[in-house]
């Protein structure tokens, strides 16, 4: 009588009919048969898969939804809304203020500013001035200068002239004074014969 053939015993990918015409073979050489149990046989091992991976990590926490998320931020809301309104004025006066004091602050700097400008601009044009009379002044010397120059060169051509008519005067006077000299010893030889 054939044995029966278990299908839970074999494994996927093999034929079952080949194991039991081996199990058959050993019958005729004379062992014994294996009688297959009727428990399962252990399962193999699954492949480590991206599923199995991930079923071992720890899970994500689960994204709340977009009514979850308000619905836990309206009641905060509502709760704190009346105390911002009440900062919202004191905050704006002090801003406001803030801005006072700082406009203030701009504004005297700016007629500091402008004084100093009113003040700096009489400076340059006192400085322009003197600047000018400086020059003018310049302008003045430089013309006494050139009447010295001139006036020197005059004086040096009268100069010049005085010691032209000097030596002239010397040279007539000698001249007459040699005539003068020649008449009177003429005179004296003339009273001699006499």
């Amino acid at each position: 009588m054939p044995h029966k053939v278990s299908f839970k015993a074999v494994t996927s990918g093999k034929d079952p009919l080949k194991k039991v015409s081996k199990r058959k073979s050993k019958s005729v050489l004379g062992e014994s048969p294996e009688i297959p149990s009727s428990a399962p046989a252990p399962k193999r091992p699954r492949k480590a898969t991206k599923k199995l991976i991930l079923e071992g990590a720890p899970k994500r926490p689960r994204k709340a939804s977009k009514k979850e998320s308000w619905s836990g931020v309206i009641p905060l809301l509502l709760r704190f809304l009346p105390r911002v309104l009440l900062l919202v004025p004191a905050v704006s006066m002090a801003c406001a203020r803030g801005l006072f004091l700082r406009w203030s602050e701009c504004e005297e700097s700016r007629a500091t500013l402008e004084a100093d400008k009113i003040s700096l601009e009489k400076l340059l044009s006192e400085v322009n001035r003197q600047r000018d009379e400086a020059w003018a002044q310049a302008d003045h010397f430089k013309a006494q200068a050139f009447d010295f120059k001139n006036k020197h060169a005059n004086i040096r051509s009268v100069c010049a002239g005085l010691v032209k008519s000097e030596s002239d005067l010397s040279a007539k006077h000698e001249s007459e004074l040699a005539v003068f000299k020649s008449s009177l010893e003429e005179a004296a030889v003339h009273i001699k014969e006499l």
